[in-house]
């Protein structure tokens, strides 16, 4: 497709690369890539604008867009991001917000738009016409020179923008705030299209959009140069032109790109990634080159000089490497094939393998190749002859004279003797019969160190064996290497040992990232150790501090290595993705220098515009998360991020890529300081602070100390002159209590009463009726022991009550003689306690005045009820109250009946201390119009005995 002339280096192989948004941005077609101040990456893609900060793709969206497909990022020196749509839309990016700059008006549209940073910041749209913005969208310029539009500006090192008129040889300059329109000199004869200008190194250029014809540009007098041999490209493709990298990249409407380092010398040049289609180049804050595509993400080229996998052959994975200087670079494949390559040609040594082959050796000067494929098996490089050796699965071998090897076996250490043309011997070392899995010979004194499952073993000339001990403890050895008379052995948990003589001469302890790793398999070459580890490919240098790790940077997709060689200046590693070839030159690369900034911090899980505010926090703002990023493409598996919050912690903590989230979930009020570095292989970034405070909370405070102590000094002296009052109205309630029991016991004895009663014994001893006057004397004693005993209580059994109410009643029949009857009906009523001599004085009223001055029978009836409260109706028939007031008021009656004001503050006082609704009633009995009796109700408190 193409015919090309022109760059200093060309590539046969395609630069390493790895994949950013593959699965975010399957289906997308993404048009353009542009990095902000915060280094995070802005798409713009026919769905929109996504951003991306090292960790997430978010979807930002924009008011008022009226099409998603946006084009042409530029930035200004504020890093505020300016692009356009198809519906003549401009397009303002700030503070991670999105918004419509401008709208092209009718007149001022074109099918091409372009977007330009002037020198002095202001922003240059080119269509039809030439407007001039700041950027806060003020217009300060407008221009309208020729019927053609305007395309591709360009900043000259002077300062001033140019642009092709298109299909003139002229050009329109903006410079000091004027439009100019200047001549282009040895403009090609029938110019068609537009020039698009660009600059390598120190050199200007100018390509033919149309023809494809390359020319110097001289930004002095603006005077174009052809260059000879021009580079001719297929006129049937649109391509499209970046200059990124001091290289003019070219893709187009086909698959494929390819860049140019120096147009002016004519090269062949080579397409790469020629799956994919790919829509924009951009060079990011790393030196990332990033290669947008249509549905497959982002292709991320890290280094140029870094190599792709090696082109294999058709369906062969392979899983081991080893070099022969006679036969070339050995593959062991999936499917146990033994290949070799030789230049760009693989063939094929054995194909009849049983399993994967994972072991390949040969020696300088041995004619065979040994290796398993199910089979240990030796292959002749002269004849081409396969040999089968021994059974079993070979672990490692050793070339101890030029006759003799010694096996790693799965079961025991085999040596093999070859005895000329194919015949070789086998012997067993007796006494190592146990799983080895490493094996090596110290070249001057000829020990072999065998690595077992019992630990490291040590073979003597004479056959003697012992044990390799560290420490006192057994080694466990993974790999062993033999360089200048020395043994390197990587153990499982002491690192890097070096043997000479049999005795441990030198420990190194590899790590990585401050973390001790297991290596297992080491080359030394060069004060250099080459590893395969827990971490991945490292090289260290002799005292165990990383040179270098391989990662997405070389291509790598995974840690997983399966086996590596070296050839000269070449480093040939095997891993997932297939085979690498590296220079070691690579690997002396200067480790970068990471960058780090504060993202954003939450309060209380909410987010805050803090970074931006003083840091003082209030008492219940006391958990905190700070967000921290360091923009990386090419070594998030190096990143680790340092912290510390001085006035919580005085030491570091370690947290890797991912974990950028800090959270501290309980912060005591005080001062802090929160710091925070990223690393990189031991390589720092300058360190960021944010310092912030947290109050006291106001009841730490002094003013509320006292206030409270005021206040519980006020409650205190309240609660006191509470409970004085309260003593003072339960004395005042006791001695009202005591009066109305007073009142009740002179209501029970008053005189009268006492008159009547020895009158009524009295008359019956003088009438000789013993027996009578003995019973009523009995219970005159009885009714006023009771009285007395009763008198100090403030409640007693209802049946005690009942009793004392019989005793009253009795000794009052003996002075109404035969003519009163009485009732008292209990109702069954038990298991209760009333308070004493209450129903007593109501009695006593309903005899005296009631029934003493009715003529013929006298009735009284006492009924009881249980509820809440015990109900008492003492009914009787006597002459009623209307009628006993004449009578008294009459006779002027000397009788104090009991003072109903100390009735009803006795049952007030009870009132206070017990629910329910207490206290009597009166009710006059009629019968035709005229007074039959009286009756009064009442309700007295009780207190249950269980």
């Amino acid at each position: 497709m193409f015919l090309l002339i022109s760059f200093s280096k060309s590539f046969a192989q395609q630069p390493a690369h790895f994949f950013l948004g593959k699965e975010e941005f399957e289906g997308v077609q993404i048009y353009d890539v542009i990095q902000d101040s915060e280094l995070n990456y802005w798409f713009a893609t026919d769905q929109g604008f996504y951003k991306y900060d090292g960790y997430n793709f978010v979807s930002i969206k924009c008011i008022d867009l009226k099409g998603q497909s946006a084009f042409g990022f530029v930035k200004n020196k504020n890093n505020t991001i300016f692009c356009y749509n198809l519906n003549n839309q401009i397009i303002k990016i700030e503070n991670n917000e999105c918004s419509i700059f401008y709208e092209l008006k009718e007149q001022e549209r074109s099918s091409d738009i372009y977007l330009h940073i002037t020198s002095d910041n202001n922003l240059l749209i080119l269509t039809k016409t030439a407007l001039l913005f700041d950027e806060n969208g003020k217009r300060i310029k407008t221009q309208t020179l020729r019927p053609n539009y305007y395309a591709y500006p360009f900043l000259t090192q002077q300062g001033k923008t140019i642009s092709h008129i298109a299909d003139e040889d002229s050009l329109l300059v903006f410079d000091n705030n004027t439009f100019n329109v200047v001549p282009l000199i040895n403009a090609p004869d029938n110019l068609i299209g537009v020039l698009k200008f660009f600059r390598i190194h120190e050199t200007t250029y100018a390509i033919s959009i149309a023809t494809k014809e390359f020319f110097t540009f001289d930004e002095n007098n603006y005077q174009l140069k052809s260059i000879p041999e021009n580079i001719f490209i297929d006129n049937k493709e649109y391509l499209r032109f970046y200059n990124e990298n001091n290289q003019l990249w070219i893709a187009g409407t086909l698959s494929g790109v390819r860049f140019i380092n120096e147009p002016s010398q004519p090269k062949p040049i080579d397409l790469m990634y020629s799956q994919f289609l790919i829509s924009d180049v951009f060079k990011d804050s790393e030196g990332n080159m990033l290669l947008s595509t249509f549905n497959n993400g982002v292709l991320v080229v890290p280094n140029l000089e870094i190599p792709d996998v090696l082109t294999l052959p058709e369906n062969q994975s392979i899983v081991s490497i080893h070099h022969d200087k006679d036969a070339g670079m050995l593959m062991g494949t999936l499917n146990g094939r033994l290949l070799t390559k030789k230049g760009n040609d693989y063939s094929v040594l054995c194909d009849n393998g049983r399993r994967p082959l994972q072991a390949i050796y040969s020696w300088p000067n041995f004619p065979f190749i040994l290796f398993d494929d199910g089979q240990i098996k030796a292959y002749n490089k002269a004849t081409g002859k396969i040999i089968l050796l021994v059974t079993g699965s070979l672990k490692d071998a050793t070339l101890v004279d030029d006759h003799t090897i010694y096996l790693a076996l799965n079961t025991s250490i085999c040596k093999i003797t070859w005895k000329g043309l194919n015949i070789f011997e086998k012997e067993y070392v007796n006494n190592l019969k146990i799983r080895s899995y490493s094996i090596e010979t110290e070249s001057k004194n000829k020990n072999i160190y065998v690595g077992t499952s019992d630990g490291l073993k040590i073979v003597a000339p004479n056959g003697n064996i012992k044990d390799a001990k560290f420490n006192t403890q057994s080694i466990f050895a993974n790999d062993l290497e033999n360089n200048a008379e020395t043994i390197y052995v990587a153990a499982k948990t002491n690192g890097i040992l070096v043997f000479k003589d049999g005795k441990v001469i030198q420990q190194i302890i590899p790590k990585v990232n401050q973390k001790e790793i297991e290596v297992y398999k080491l080359i030394v070459k060069d004060k250099k150790i080459y590893t395969n580890s827990s971490e991945g490919f490292v090289v260290f240098d002799m005292n165990g501090s990383v040179l270098m790790q391989l990662n997405k940077m070389h291509g790598f997709s995974t840690n997983k290595i399966f086996d590596f060689e070296i050839l000269d200046d070449q480093l040939w590693i095997c891993h997932s993705k297939g085979i690498h070839k590296l220079s070691t030159e690579l690997l002396k690369s200067k480790i970068e220098k990471p960058l780090i900034h504060l993202v954003d911090i939450n309060i209380n899980d909410t987010v805050t515009p803090t970074l931006s505010q003083k840091g003082e926090f209030k008492s219940d703002q006391r958990k905190f998360r700070f967000i921290v990023s360091s923009s990386t493409l090419r070594n998030k598996e190096n990143i680790r991020y340092h912290y510390k919050l001085l006035g919580y912690e005085d030491n570091w903590s370690i947290a890797n890529y991912n974990d950028n989230e800090i959270i501290y979930n309980a912060l005591a009020p005080g001062n802090y300081t929160f710091t925070v570095k990223a690393e990189n292989q031991t390589v720092f970034s300058d360190p960021v602070f944010y310092t912030f405070s947290i109050s006291a909370p106001f009841y730490t405070r002094t003013w509320f100390i006292i206030a409270t102590a005021l206040f519980f000094l006020l409650i205190i002296t309240l609660i006191y002159r509470r409970q004085l009052n309260v003593q003072k109205k339960k004395a005042k309630m006791i001695n009202e209590l005591n009066f109305s029991r007073l009142t009740a016991i002179q209501s029970q004895m008053n005189p009268h009463f006492i008159f009547n009663s020895l009158n009524s014994i009295q008359d019956l001893v003088l009438k000789g009726d013993v027996d009578k006057s003995y019973s009523f004397i009995t219970k005159f004693s009885n009714l006023i022991r009771r009285t007395l005993n009763y008198s100090d209580k403030d409640f007693i059994e209802f049946e005690q009550e009942i009793k004392l109410i019989e005793l009253y009643l009795s000794l009052e029949k003996l002075r109404f003689k035969e003519d009163l009857d009485y009732k008292i009906d209990a109702d069954s009523i038990e298991d209760i306690m009333v308070p004493p001599m209450l129903i007593q004085p109501f009695i006593e009223n309903a005899l005296i005045h009631g029934l003493l001055h009715k003529e013929g029978k006298k009735l009284i009836s006492i009924r009881f009820e249980l509820t809440d409260v015990l109900i008492c109706t003492i009914e009787d028939n006597g002459i009623g109250r209307e009628k006993a007031k004449e009578i008294k008021l009459r006779q002027r009656s000397d009788h104090e009946s009991f003072s109903s004001q100390a009735i009803k503050k006795r049952f007030s006082i009870l009132s206070e201390h017990f629910k329910g609704e207490l206290g009597f009633k009166y009710e006059d009995l009629y019968f035709n119009n005229e007074a039959t009796g009286t009756r009064v109700t009442l309700y007295v408190p009780v207190k249950r005995k269980f």
